[in-house]
């Protein structure tokens, strides 16, 4: 769901081969990250069991963030790249948020700048550009500018809950888009590899126990769309999620290995980030399929795979113009 690597204008022997590499390793790093997404969605289908509740929250505590991180990575610096990422997501969110404003009946402006359900990324996405786009040239110092990131990630939390604009999650996953943007012009897997996940698994063992205890809760801070009065929880609920997601995303870029089908399902990512919520509904309405643990992996592989079939077939139609905007 991000943008196509930057470092695809390297061109050279040498060059060529090792951004290859890089490649499939991203596009792993995605696949892995639209499974957990889309299973994500099916185990939102039923909050009664621990189990359920437990697999969920340490799904979302790593899997969106670190896809900001991402996205934030392949941001271009270039005005004129930045430029069409920006419109080819402003194309996906009118297009998208448009067929779901008909589904629904809702023909409102105050819709139209609530983005449903899954679209608030494609949202944050383009509002987190633009802002790149004109302040760009401001953002010198970098480590003022994650430090300010993150207090307005913190900040962000005491206003009252409201989903117009997705303004509680645009402040909220800021510190993720940045900390990947600031890291562009690096190579991902060479610079992860020198960190030493001793003391993240250390920062996990502290502070997942608490994300246990607090259940249910605890979902809602890791959600990024709640306040904390509405998600009961204070600033130590959204620091020890900031920890949490910091820790899991660095163990997952650091063990993560290219694979190639992985890599197939990351360069479908799109498709599958835009329509799987369809597949989800149709489980959440029809009481009469099976709902657990089981059956949501197996609704998953069968999601996946019809959507990467529609990829393909919409694929001779020109949809590689779009597929690579997010």
């Amino acid at each position: 769901m991000i943008l196509k690597e930057r470092d695809q204008m390297s061109t050279g022997g040498s060059k060529t081969t090792s951004l290859a590499s890089r490649s499939v390793y991203i596009d792993t790093i995605k696949g892995i990250l639209i499974i957990l997404v889309v299973f994500g969605h099916f185990l939102e289908t039923t909050f009664e069991c621990p189990i359920d509740c437990l697999i969920r929250n340490i799904i979302y505590s790593f899997h969106m963030p670190l896809f900001v991180f991402l996205s934030g990575y392949l941001t271009p610096s270039e005005d004129d790249r930045i430029i069409r990422g920006i419109k080819k997501a402003a194309i996906l969110y009118i297009v998208f948020q448009t067929i779901e404003l008909i589904l629904h009946g809702d023909f409102s402006i105050r819709g139209f700048l609530t983005p449903y359900w899954h679209l608030w990324y494609i949202w944050c996405v383009l509002f987190w550009r633009i802002g790149i786009y004109f302040l760009k040239d401001y953002l010198t110092n970098k480590t003022i500018i994650i430090v300010s990131c993150f207090i307005v990630g913190f900040a962000i939390g005491f206003v009252p809950r409201n989903s117009t604009l997705a303004i509680q999650r645009i402040f909220a996953f800021l510190p993720y888009f940045m900390l990947g943007y600031f890291s562009k012009g690096k190579q991902l897997k060479e610079g992860i590899s020198k960190l030493d996940i001793k003391w993240f698994i250390l920062c996990l063992l502290c502070l997942v126990p608490i994300m246990i205890y607090k259940g249910q809760n605890y979902f809602f801070i890791l959600t990024n769309s709640m306040s904390f009065e509405w998600s009961k929880l204070n600033m130590f609920g959204r620091f020890s999620a900031y920890i949490i997601g910091i820790s899991f995303s660095v163990i997952i870029l650091r063990l993560t290995k290219e694979n190639n089908i992985l890599s197939k399902i990351g360069k479908d990512s799109l498709i599958i980030y835009l329509l799987h919520t369809e597949f989800v509904l149709a489980v959440r309405y029809f009481q009469v399929l099976p709902r657990n643990l089981f059956m949501y992996i197996i609704y998953t592989i069968v999601t996946i795979t019809v959507l990467m079939l529609l990829s393909y077939c919409l694929n001779k139609i020109k949809w590689g113009r779009l597929k690579s905007v997010i």
